[in-house]
């Protein structure tokens, strides 16, 4: 990514993040493909395809504003805003609540519609071979 001179501290790297938005962070037609891409993906790990819809404002209401307008996602209402926070901060208070897992989640051999035996995220991606 050649990003160089990070910050030391939380704090500094927060300001310099911003600072980065502000300069790179515009819209563009690819971003708008890109976004519509990885958003449809997710929906399409947890939703059926007739309830997206539902999902596309959710996923909105994830994104922060200089992300939403670099991708040309129309911003959610506050609301949802809220009802995203709200419900994965009860999400994070369950799973502090439940004992430890015993073995690890892999999220590559999860079964998903486009690979039903899992990947291997060295092999994914574009063909360079061309």
């Amino acid at each position: 990514m050649n990003i160089r001179d990070l910050p030391a501290t939380l704090e500094e790297f927060e300001a310099f993040n911003i600072a980065f938005e502000r300069a790179n962070f515009r819209y563009a037609p690819p971003n708008a493909r890109i976004a519509c891409a990885t958003r449809d993906l997710l929906l399409g790990m947890y939703l059926p395809r007739p309830l997206w819809p539902l999902g596309k404002p959710l996923v909105a209401a994830l994104i922060d504003e200089p992300l939403l307008r670099a991708v040309g996602f129309s911003a959610p209402p506050a609301w949802l805003r809220r009802l995203a926070g709200a419900a994965l901060r009860l999400k994070a208070r369950i799973q502090r609540a439940l004992p430890p897992r015993r073995a690890p989640y892999l999220f590559t051999r999860a079964h998903y519609p486009s690979y039903p035996r899992g990947y291997i995220i060295e092999e994914l991606g574009a063909d360079r071979r061309a």
